[in-house]
């Protein structure tokens, strides 16, 4: 009898459960959402540095770039961070004096192995492979002042060659003179693409976004500067296209340009006044000015109309504006800083 009781209950569950041999759907779990990647401005420097050496973490892992507004289009990428901190787009600065010691890890939370470029080992090498999973350190010394940058990226390309998610895995090396960092600002180019997907009817359309320092206009920063500042930038152009930046109202003098590698400082007399400068792919330059008078708004761009169209803005312009001054802020996007002359206390411009 207490075996039949027994069979009789295995036989009641039996039709209780679900059949899972007929192919029903068993449904998963939600992936937790990606982490949202700050924009960075490139004034806070990396790591810690005592004694002569700066000591720096970084880790790489997908998260969600949103290169307009903050609650804009979302773009799954990969970026770097700071254990403990935001994913940044460019990656943390990395900022020290001349004859400076590096010791820094690379940590690869991605599903593919990741190959970084810009951080040179003893053994003179500027390639470092890291596994999946895999936590690699490197070891150097930083003897040349200048501008240079690391990027990274998931396959063997070369830096024009890619794309997608990997696009924004850059970030900035500023090695300064012995008397300390520059009053300057650092400004790091970077472009994102997706090609068309053509398995579908229509097939898609191909998306870009251009960003400054992980914006795009009109969501890039702001800079006001007063008649008679002197004003230092570092470009660095970690993208896959060459940019001809060009600034309104004024003058720049070119003091110097690299190639990621080789910062080449100008002397004085080589030092020449532009008003275009044309940053190829992978370049650098420090670029020097002051404005002398006109106060008022100015623009620092691309001056390919194609990297400033507002064709490139992912998510919808505002409807068209009666005032005729929010022309710029419609139909432009890309690679445009917006620049604020004020008079100085004092400067004839004032009265």
């Amino acid at each position: 009898m207490a075996r039949f009781v027994g069979s009789a209950w295995l036989l009641v569950l039996a039709f209780a459960l679900p059949d899972r041999s007929a192919g029903e759907r068993v449904e998963q779990p939600d992936a937790p959402p990606l982490p949202t990647i700050q924009a960075n401005d490139n004034r806070t420097p990396a790591g810690s540095l005592e004694n002569g050496v700066l000591r720096v973490e970084l880790e790489a892992t997908m998260g969600m770039w949103h290169p307009e507004a903050d609650d804009g289009i979302g773009l799954p990428v990969m970026a770097f961070r700071e254990p403990g901190k935001s994913l940044l787009i460019p990656g943390p600065m990395i900022r020290v004096p001349v004859g400076t010691d590096l010791e820094i890890s690379i940590r690869n939370l991605l599903e593919d192995s990741l190959i970084v470029h810009g951080l040179p080992t003893p053994s003179g090498a500027d390639t470092v492979h890291v596994a999946a999973g895999e936590t690699r350190r490197i070891h150097s010394r930083r003897e040349r002042e200048g501008t240079f940058y690391y990027w990274a990226s998931s396959t063997d390309a070369i830096l024009r060659e890619r794309s997608g998610a990997e696009t924004q895995l850059a970030g900035a090396i500023v090695v300064d003179p012995p008397t300390g960092a520059a009053d300057d600002r650092v400004f790091v180019i970077t472009r994102w693409n997706e090609p068309p997907d053509t398995t579908v009817a229509p097939p898609t359309e191909k998306r870009v976004a251009l960003a400054i320092n992980g914006k795009s206009w009109p969501d890039t920063e702001r800079l006001t500067y007063a008649i008679g500042d002197s004003v230092r930038w570092r470009w660095i152009n970690a993208s896959d296209r060459a940019h001809p930046m060009h600034l309104h109202g004024y003058f720049f003098r070119v003091d110097a340009k690299g190639d990621g590698r080789v910062d080449s400082i100008y002397a004085s007399s080589d030092r020449r006044l532009a008003v275009t400068e044309d940053i190829r792919r992978g370049q650098t330059a420090t670029l020097s000015w002051q404005p002398p008078a006109h106060p008022g708004n100015w623009l620092f761009h691309c001056h390919l109309s194609f990297h400033v169209s507002g064709d490139l803005r992912l998510t919808p312009p505002p409807a068209p504006h009666a005032d005729a001054s929010h022309g710029a802020v419609q139909h432009m996007a890309g690679l445009v800083l917006g620049v604020h002359v004020v008079p100085r206390q004092g400067h004839p411009s004032a009265s």
